[in-house]
């Protein structure tokens, strides 16, 4: 009897000893996870900050415009507070499409972009599509893909609620002087407070466009 209960405790113990291995392992493999996902963030250089940029149309919301909505989407700074309220902010209402466009200073390889925005309440929802152009000489621009769909295969904004969402992809491999978004909100509002644009490497400015080139 006694090496009966001997034998269900060892049972009882090896059991535990494999779950808790199991909860390790899949606890080192997020800690990895967050680890790789940090040094990319921290690796990647924003070619975009502090970079003059032209707005079509001009910004028309009361509430956030101001005389430094043209330099407030690349200064580093996210807006803190009810988002549209914000004098950091830059908004439209009734404006579709919202054309942004960035000068780079020179031609830089690009891997990435993000959009930082919110949604969610007073009428105010998520953009349709946020079209991503590229152009070396500030004429001719290239399609290098569509933020929203990119972003979600990382992360979709919530379905309902006031929330603030950062669009973002490093799934590019193009490059440009200029990059231009093309953003087509799904209601009557558009709202943006930081735009980034990520360094790729050296060697992508020697490859060639896809595609048909848009003149501007």
């Amino acid at each position: 009897m006694k090496a009966t209960h001997q034998t269900v405790r060892l049972r009882k113990v090896r059991s535990a000893l494999k779950h808790l291995s199991a909860l390790l392992a899949v606890a080192l493999g997020i800690l990895a996870s967050v680890a790789e996902a940090a040094e990319i963030n921290s690796a990647q250089e924003n070619l975009a900050l502090g970079r003059h940029y032209a707005l079509e149309p001009s910004p028309n919301y009361r509430y956030c415009t101001d005389p430094d909505d043209d330099k407030q989407l690349t200064d580093g700074q996210y807006t803190v507070g009810h988002f549209w309220t914000q004098p950091s902010t830059v908004g439209w209402s009734g404006a579709r499409p919202v054309i942004i466009t960035i000068d780079l200073g020179e031609v830089q390889p690009i891997r990435g972009v993000s959009y930082n925005t919110a949604a969610g309440f007073a009428g105010v929802e998520w953009p349709q599509s946020i079209s991503i152009l590229v152009s070396d000489d500030g004429h001719n621009y290239y399609f290098a893909g569509e933020l929203v769909s990119l972003s979600a295969r990382n992360s979709a904004p919530p379905h309902e609620g006031y929330a603030v969402h950062r669009f973002v992809t490093d799934g590019l491999k193009t490059h440009g002087r200029y990059v231009q978004l093309l953003v087509c909100p799904s209601g009557g509002f558009c709202f943006v407070d930081e735009i980034e644009v990520f360094r790729g490497q050296s060697d992508w400015i020697k490859l060639p466009y896809q595609g048909e080139a848009f003149r501007d």
